[in-house]
């Protein structure tokens, strides 16, 4: 007889206790998260096909930031070496003039001729400008 009580109490304890489960109100959240966990799948694609776009627009947007700024860059560089590349050939056209100016200066009949070409790339460098 002591055997056959044990078990009858315990299962009063789980009647007890599923009927006092019973009396409360499942919250919102638990029935929720019941729902999702049902259809899992289906929850889990929704979410990604709807997080995947909006990152794929971030991303979109930013490498056409991103080419925007490497093309003004780029321009820029550009620009750069041209006046370089503008300032090394006048300076050329420079020195070439004072080394022929002063190997001129000995002979006096070419002298003025230096000096007219040296009027010349002056003249010639203001006009580019």
């Amino acid at each position: 007889m002591c055997r056959t009580r044990r078990p009858i109490k315990a299962r009063e304890k789980l009647k007890s206790a599923l009927n006092s489960r019973s009396i409360n109100p499942v919250p919102p959240l638990d029935q929720l998260l019941s729902a999702i966990s049902r259809h899992s799948a289906i929850f889990l694609l929704s979410v990604v096909c709807s997080v995947v776009p909006v990152i794929g627009v971030f991303v979109i947007r930013d490498l056409k930031a991103a080419n925007a700024e490497a093309q003004e860059m780029y321009t820029g560089s550009v620009n750069g070496l041209q006046r370089i590349g503008q300032l090394q050939f006048d300076a050329r056209e420079t020195r070439l003039a004072i080394r022929f100016s002063s190997s001129d200066a000995l002979q006096s009949a070419k002298l003025p001729s230096a000096a007219c070409c040296l009027r010349k790339l002056v003249d010639c460098g203001q006009r580019r400008q």
